[in-house]
Formats: C-alpha cells, structure tokens, sequence
C-alpha cells in the first residue's frame, strides 16, 4: 500500500489576491498565461518567466496537495478524498450506489451487514438494520400505491458434481443472542429422490445438534410420482434435542398424510446431526421446505 506524504508535503502558493508590497504592490498575484487551463507547450525556452503565470500554476497545484490531504479514513462529511486505513478499512458518511449491484468478492466467504452500537450515549434502545423497499410509481412518475417493492431473500443455489445426493440450496438465517444464549431461525429447503419404493434419507447438512440445544422443525413435504403426475403432500414438526454432555435424541420424529400414496416421514438422529428419511410410494422426488428454530447455549 503507497504511504500517504506527510502533511508538510502539502502547500500553499500565491494564496493572496494581490502582493502587498514591492514593485507590483496592488496587482494581482495570479494571472491566467494564454490558454489556460489548456497550456499545451508550457513555458517556452528564451520567452520571459512572469511571475504571475508561475504563481497561477503554484497556486493550483497548492489547492489540490491541500485538497488531498483532507482525504480520510475515518469518514468525515468532508473527508473528499475517501482512503483507508494500514488494514484496508474505510468509512463513510453515507453511500449512494448508482448501479444495482453490490458484490462482495473477498476471501472471508461471507458479506456482513452490522450496525455499531452507539458510543456515549444513555438511550436504551439498541440499533437496527432497516432494509426497506421503495414505493411503485406510474409512467408519469407519480406514486403508484398498488404496486410496493419487494425485500427478497435469496440464498444460492444449490452445487453440483461430486458424489452423493443432490447439493443443499443455501439457507436464510435469523440469529438472536443475548450473550449466553443464542436463538436462530433458518428457512430450508432440501430435494431427494427414489428409483424404487423404500426409505431414502436427505441429509439435513448443517444442522447439528449441540450440547444444550433443541431444534424443532416446522415443515412442509411434495412428492411427485415419476411418470404419473401424481402428487402427495405433507405438513407438520419434528424435534430433536441434545442434553448437556449426552447424544442427540428425537423428541418428535414426526408424521405423515397425503394427498395421495403413503408419503412416511421420519426425522433421525445420526452422529449428533438430523436426517429426514422419506418413505416413497414409488420412484420420484420430494422436496421437503421448512423453518428450523434453535435454541443453542453460546460456547
């Protein structure tokens, strides 16, 4: 990262309207040599130096050192320049994107949204990030109040090769923590398939099960029949729990109805994680969407 110069590298030239003294007393102390701004030969060899001219040049280029060392890292409203810091921070008042799109294309593996907590102040209230859509407008510019904007979340598809089932959509995720205890909320979505009829599991991923902690799903399951068309349904819970210094055990493995065939529906505990094993009427698909809501103690 270049060094910023030091702040004695910045000047000021010719700053006073007019000399004060001396032969010129009176008389401007910048003048504009012909062309300018677009002096495109400079000072010609064997043509006389005008102090005036000099001064303009001086004077500029004194403005713009003065205007770059104002620039910082701190996000002052009249920071102009916006730099960062010896570790690739900066900050600003308030920032306005003129394009759509905002990418995060670090190496942490994650964009993190967080709003600070005030320093110095007595108020009760902690801060919130408001995410909030605009409202529709008609062709003429005016507002159009049939027509709001939407605030979608949307996690990222699902990956592909390797071996194993179909790869996990990414999840949406609402974190809650006190300090010692944490509470979250994550919206799912998992896909399985069955050549034949039987058990086939869908490995639920991520959600392991800690020590102290119960999860308890609210669900929705479709089954689609390969080559019939037919469909069954599903709604209802499960739970797993774990206890301090033991193995996950389910509470609730769930149960199943629909609309047509048998669709079984069992939640497993394997390896301190959760599975949902579907039973299929016949060769086809499920897709199992859900909520998860946990309540972890912290480490």
């Amino acid at each position: 990262m270049a060094t910023k110069p030091a702040s004695s590298e910045a000047f000021e030239w010719a700053t006073l309207a007019n000399f004060g003294s001396g032969p010129a007393s009176g008389q401007p102390t910048k003048v504009d040599p012909p062309g300018w701004p677009d002096v495109t030969v400079g000072f010609v060899p064997n043509d006389e130096l005008i102090p005036e001219w000099a001064n303009r040049a001086l004077g500029a280029t004194g403005s713009w050192t003065q205007w770059l060392l104002s620039g910082s890292a701190a996000g002052a409203a009249d920071a102009h320049v916006v730099e960062t810091d010896a570790s690739g921070y900066t900050a600003v008042q308030r920032l306005t994107l003129n394009d759509d799109l905002l990418v995060a294309a670090g190496s942490t593996g994650g964009l993190v949204v967080r709003a600070d907590k005030l320093a110095g102040t007595a108020g009760a209230t902690g801060r919130s990030v408001d995410l909030r859509a605009a409202q529709g407008q008609d062709a003429t510019g005016g507002a159009n109040n049939s027509s709001g904007g939407n605030i979608i979340k949307r996690p990222g598809p699902a990956g592909t090769g390797g071996s194993g089932d179909e790869g996990r959509l990414g999840r949406v995720q609402t974190i809650w923590s006190d300090g010692d205890h944490q509470a979250e909320k994550v919206d799912f979505t998992l896909r399985g398939t069955a050549g034949s009829s039987g058990s086939t599991p869908i490995d639920t991923g991520a959600f392991n099960v800690q020590e102290g902690e119960v999860i308890v799903f609210y669900l929705a399951v479709t089954f689609e029949e390969t080559g019939t068309g037919a469909f069954g349904h599903w709604t209802g819970s499960a739970a797993i729990r774990r206890a301090t210094g033991g193995s996950a055990v389910v509470i609730d493995s769930g149960s199943a109805v629909s609309t047509s065939g048998s669709v079984g529906f069992t939640l497993n505990a394997l390896s301190n994680s959760t599975v949902f094993s579907v039973n299929f009427p016949g060769p086809g698909a499920a897709t199992i969407v859900g909520t998860a809501r946990r309540a972890t103690p912290n480490p």
